[in-house]
């Protein structure tokens, strides 16, 4: 799925804001006019869409179709009631030029970001490509979810190409 793109944009959308370290570059805050803007935008074509996923294998997914991380960035927005949650976005790119030193900042750090992120079980993961670009961008969001993954993987082939691991959350034991 990953060889034909030129670009991939792994996204994050997480309730808590923080600094995730000097590699992820901070952007102004989205506003308001940045929203409707970006919303009108055309939508996007949903190629994968999994529930409770790890994306632990995605790094090693796209590093074999080629491509290299060569961007960190987080950002601020509001949604329209006004909640606010900060979006990391890490780009990934066969074509796009790094100077150097942000080059090895990135393959240090910027790896260690993101992977601190992939480890953790997500509720929602989507795959989607932009109508005439040749970008897909991989969204994580509505949170991570807090049970422990089952030892017990779901075997999905499509899910595994894109480096996800399906899980299923935990049954809670009842109290005695």
């Amino acid at each position: 799925m990953f060889e034909k793109a030129k670009t991939v944009l792994i996204q994050f959308l997480l309730s808590a804001q923080g600094s995730l370290g000097p590699v992820v570059r901070e952007d102004e805050e989205e506003t308001i006019t940045d929203r409707k803007a970006r919303e009108e935008q055309a939508k996007a074509t949903v190629l994968v869409e999994r529930h409770g996923i790890v994306p632990s294998g995605l790094v090693k997914v796209l590093k074999e179709a080629g491509l290299t991380l060569v961007d960190a960035r987080s950002q601020v927005r509001t949604n329209g009631v006004g909640k606010r949650r900060m979006l990391v976005t890490f780009t990934f790119s066969r074509d796009l030029f790094v100077a150097r030193h942000r080059r090895e900042e990135l393959a240090g750090n910027g790896l260690a970001a993101l992977n601190a992120l992939l480890a953790r079980r997500w509720g929602n993961a989507r795959v989607v490509a932009f109508p005439g670009k040749e970008t897909l961008r991989v969204a994580m969001f509505t949170g991570y979810v807090e049970s422990p993954r089952d030892p017990r993987e779901l075997t999905d082939e499509e899910a595994t190409s894109c480096g996800f691991v399906i899980t299923r959350p935990r049954k809670k034991k009842k109290a005695a």
